[in-house]
């Protein structure tokens, strides 16, 4: 099945964020809101993300926010965990099938089933070693599968439910676990360290651009932070359930809250802030997958609406006037903080959709009105995104309606 989204976009202030000081969130739906949404998200080596949805499918999104989705043969197979493999292809778990799955980006689908019964395959990650491993939450081991299809299963003794996984800096793999935090080596050593934890245990983890790992989840830690020699320190968050995490373009840490409809974003000092995800008319949105894009974006997935998200940082600035109007009304373009004497692009909305208008900028990066007389499909509730992009800069620029505030 294959779509062209519809839009919802969110403008909000966040301090620190290249020069633009602002952060636009955009919603792409891809399936029933309230159904069976989309799960965890990754980048593929096609330049598109894939996602996938728990009813038995993997999702495919461009950057244009087009969209496919190809069924996994086996009937609920619940797939949960993805991630880009060596070969090229996406890789996936299936929890419901106990196996593990793996899709060209031409969409070619093969399954792996696992040694152990019901061991409930959960998360996913590429390793140094030219293989993936995965976690077993029901089987409480840690599993590796070579390109070829060949499985190897670790039995964990030092703790349980095994979730999230994550190639570190030290050349293991380091993963969570109830009210722990795990390594294993590739040749199968593993060692653990205790988190605090009064309510819940950490879900995802990821390497940081400061050479530790970040993981998200609930207990006394909502984000934490470990090194590679165990030393562990964790912040409070404004949502009690964060639930996956990625470093963004900007060398912050961003995570998924899955309760409070919110993206979230800490620093490697610690400081935390909060962004309220599009559409605000959703209850329970689910934002639950994330991950970093080209072009210097972040794209998160929004289970419980039914969304692909997106996150664009500006490096420089798009007026569009009228800010409201008709489709086919008249659009007067203008720019500024581009680089010097550059081409603009501007789209109707993802990099990659139809172009509404380029621009020349002048010697000091700025480009005057231009007018385009659009003709504009209608969007749900009125939002709508603009984003310009410097072909040498490559600083993008967006411009939408719909505001909302930052929480700090």
């Amino acid at each position: 099945m294959a779509g062209k989204a519809f839009l919802w976009l969110t403008l909000v202030a966040a301090p620190g964020l290249l020069n633009g000081q602002n952060a636009a969130f955009t919603g792409y739906p891809v399936t029933v809101p309230q159904g069976a949404g989309p799960n965890a998200i990754t980048p593929g080596l096609d330049g598109a993300l894939w996602y996938t949805i728990s009813n038995g499918t993997i999702g495919r999104i461009t950057t244009a926010g087009s969209f496919t989705e190809f069924a996994i043969p086996t009937a609920n197979s619940s797939p949960q965990g993805i991630t880009s493999g060596p070969d090229g292809a996406l890789w996936f778990t299936e929890m419901r099938a106990n196996q593990i799955g793996r899709i060209t980006v031409a969409g070619v689908i093969t399954e792996f089933a696992l040694t152990t019964a019901n061991s409930g395959p959960l998360g996913i990650a590429a390793g140094p070693d030219g293989a993936l491993w995965f976690t077993q939450f029901n089987g409480n081991q840690i599993g590796r599968i070579t390109t070829s299809g060949a499985v190897t299963e670790y039995g964990n003794s030092f703790g349980t439910e095994p979730a999230g996984i994550t190639a570190g800096p030290d050349g293991a793999m380091w993963f969570t676990e109830y009210i722990q935090i795990g390594r294993i080596s590739t040749s199968g050593a593993i060692s653990s360290w205790s988190v605090p934890s009064t309510s819940g245990s950490a879900q995802s983890i990821t390497t940081g651009p400061d050479g530790a790992l970040w993981f998200a989840g609930g207990g006394s830690y909502h984000v934490g932070r470990i090194t590679t020699s165990g030393s562990v320190s964790g912040y409070a968050t404004f949502g009690l359930d964060p639930l996956a995490i990625a470093t963004g373009p900007d060398g912050a840490l961003w995570f998924t809250d899955s309760y409070s409809n919110s993206i979230g974003r800490v620093t490697t000092a610690g400081a935390v802030s909060d962004y309220l995800a599009p559409p605000a008319n959703f209850l329970n949105l689910g934002t639950t997958g994330i991950a970093g894009g080209p072009n210097g974006t972040l794209w998160y997935t929004e289970s419980g609406a039914g969304m692909v998200g997106e996150g664009v940082f500006p490096g420089a600035s798009l007026v569009a006037s009228p800010s409201n109007g008709y489709p086919s009304a008249s659009l007067a373009f203008s720019g500024s903080l581009f680089g010097p004497n550059e081409k603009v692009v501007i789209y109707q909305n993802g990099i990659g959709s139809t172009v509404l208008a380029t621009a020349a900028t002048d010697a000091s990066g700025p480009f005057g009105t231009i007018l385009r007389r659009a003709a504009l499909q209608p969007l749900p509730f009125g939002y709508r995104l603009f984003l310009g992009l410097g072909q040498s800069s490559k600083k993008l620029a967006p411009r939408a309606s719909g505001w909302m505030p930052r929480r700090v």
